[in-house]
């Protein structure tokens, strides 16, 4: 199966699922040393909801200009931020130590253009990440995820990914986390 099939096998899947979905305003976030824009997703199946954080590279927005709030910053933050800007939509390398800026102005733009995870592939990814963990144990997952298997933060990594899979049983069925599992595998 192709990537496009699996994300529309994954979509019609979600939407029988009859849940809400509520997803939060972008968030500008560094992510160990990672630009990116955070969000909050959450889902609710009658009386009761679980979320996620979820989170999207600074390369998810289109670079326009005339979309930054410029008259928030103080002119030499201004002056700062539209530098980093330029270098951003130029792609060119920015210094280390401005993450937190190139997540600000990608937030900004996330939020202007209206960027958001599709709650589907959000769901998908979380079956698909925590099943892996409930499957194996420790030593494996560790290996298949590229982790160090003496390391307390894979170890951490491990056990929240086994929290969310008790997380989603809360809304979905055994059978409904392995199918979006599956399809998350193929996109």
């Amino acid at each position: 199966m192709n990537y496009k099939d699996a994300q529309d096998k994954a979509l019609k899947l979600f939407n029988k699922l009859d849940l809400n979905v509520s997803i939060s305003e972008p968030q500008a976030h560094v992510k160990e040393g990672w630009p990116c824009i955070k969000y909050v997703v959450s889902f609710t199946k009658r009386h009761c909801t679980i979320q996620f954080d979820y989170f999207l590279g600074i390369g998810h927005v289109k670079y326009i200009y005339s979309e930054l709030p410029w008259n928030n910053f103080g002119f030499s933050r201004q002056y700062q931020m539209s530098n980093i800007y330029h270098l951003m939509k130029e792609k060119k390398p920015i210094k280390e130590g401005f993450e937190k800026e190139q997540s600000e102005i990608a937030a900004l733009i996330a939020k202007k253009q209206g960027v958001k995870p599709e709650p589907f592939e959000v769901l998908a990814y979380v079956c698909r990440d925590a099943l892996e963990a409930i499957q194996t144990d420790f030593k494996t997952w560790a290996e298949n995820f590229g982790y160090n298997d003496d390391s307390i933060k894979a170890m951490g990594i491990y056990n929240l990914c086994r929290d969310q899979y008790t997380e989603v049983l809360r809304i979905l069925t055994t059978s409904q986390i392995e199918k979006l599992s599956e399809l998350a595998s193929q996109f």
